[in-house]
């Protein structure tokens, strides 16, 4: 008689319990929730984390808190975002930084494929290879011609070593058999401004920074890392049709949430997500930068976020590259 009652006891519990997960995820967000972006106020990424923001706070009729964690690459605001409580209400902007790279040029407060549950893409935004007007080549394969005929003479503007400017360097010799050194920068607008200035020959950035210099003519287009032409650079091919495989290169960023976080959480916070993304006017702000639009399920950008960890790991090991 007690075993059966144990028993039925056991059921009404698990019955319990069984009903209580989806109540849960529909009552979901119990309190205010927060967007950690790990990067500084005023910045793209930043912007778009607070439209994103607006949206899913009209989704829940509650605003979130949008909280910029800068610093040391990235890596202050993820750590942040890994040691959160469980629960769904901290969201992590998570960028390709601490995610793919990182954990291959050093070692870092927390493991970028245990720490974290990837919920789904939010953007991925390719880079475009700009010249100086002044350049002695008006497109890759004229680059490509000038720096083998030029070994160690033509240099590429970038981001600091070990970041996605610096890869996609790495990544252009290797695919055009270009002659290609990098000149790492610490920030975007020098960079820049040493391209304009003619400085440095050629630099890799993103659309949103170089489509005024373009137009204005102090920058020449010769080609974009993504799988299709830009909204607004729609004159410049990718490397694809220009004959050259291998070079589909995007900065891409996402909404990861701490490991232990209920399933039924991470399953509701997609729908939210994927929703707010498919809005049109949030398209439209995204697309008006170059940026592409995500909204996968939570399989799916993970299953990515390995494939990038494990493509850009190979690439770094290739070519020895290490952080102190």
């Amino acid at each position: 008689m007690k075993s059966v009652l144990f028993r039925r006891r056991g059921l009404l519990l698990g019955a319990v319990a069984w009903t209580l997960v989806p109540m849960t995820a529909k009552s979901f967000p119990e309190r205010q929730v927060r967007l950690i972006v790990p990067l500084p106020a005023g910045s793209i990424s930043d912007v778009q984390g607070r439209q994103l923001a607006q949206k899913l706070g009209e989704i829940w009729q509650r605003p979130l808190l949008v909280e910029n964690r800068p610093g040391a690459g990235n890596i202050v605001g993820h750590e942040a975002g890994a040691r959160a409580a469980p629960d769904g209400h901290t969201l992590l902007r998570a960028t390709i930084g601490p995610l793919a790279l990182l954990p291959h040029l050093m070692k870092l407060p927390f493991d970028p494929l245990v720490d974290f549950i990837p919920v789904t893409r939010v953007t991925a935004g390719p880079l475009v290879l700009v010249a100086h007007p002044d350049a002695p080549f008006d497109s890759v394969d004229a680059m490509v011609r000038h720096s083998r005929a030029h070994p160690g003479h033509v240099k590429v503007a970038g981001f600091g070593v070990g970041t996605i400017g610096h890869l996609a360097v790495l990544l252009t010799a290797k695919v055009t058999g270009a002659d290609l050194g990098h000149v790492p920068y610490s920030g975007g607008p020098q960079q820049v401004a040493d391209l304009v200035g003619g400085q440095v020959p050629l630099l890799f950035d993103f659309s949103p920074v170089l489509e005024p210099h373009v137009r204005a003519g102090k920058a020449r287009a010769l080609s974009v890392t993504g799988e299709r032409r830009l909204p607004n650079l729609p004159e410049v091919p990718t490397f694809d049709e220009l004959g050259y495989r291998g070079l589909r290169i995007t900065a891409w960023q996402g909404i990861v949430v701490p490991a232990r976080t209920p399933a039924s959480i991470v399953a509701r916070l997609h729908a939210d997500l994927a929703k707010a993304l498919a809005s049109p006017d949030l398209r439209d702000a995204f697309a008006a930068v170059g940026a592409d639009v995500g909204g996968e399920p939570p399989d799916v950008f993970a299953a990515f976020v390995r494939a990038e960890h494990a493509r850009w790991g190979r690439l770094i090991a290739e070519a020895k590259i290490r952080l102190e």
